[in-house]
């Protein structure tokens, strides 16, 4: 699957049937096949608890130690 650079996937859940991808998007959803509804507080922090164990260090703030 190929989505635009404006999509993040947070995780994803899969079954025999369909595949559920929690996705941040900085841009509106243009494909029709997709259905689109937004999470509830609960399951946005589920899915991000749940999703990829890597870390993206170039997105995260430096830490300095002040004397």
């Amino acid at each position: 699957m190929n989505l635009p650079p404006e999509h993040h996937v947070i995780s994803a859940s899969h079954t025999d049937r369909q595949t559920s991808l929690p996705v941040r998007s900085d841009g509106p959803v243009l494909d029709p096949s997709w259905s689109v509804a937004e999470l509830n507080l609960e399951d946005l922090v589920l899915a991000y608890m749940s999703g990829s164990k890597t870390v993206d260090r170039s997105r995260r703030a430096a830490l300095e130690v002040l004397p």
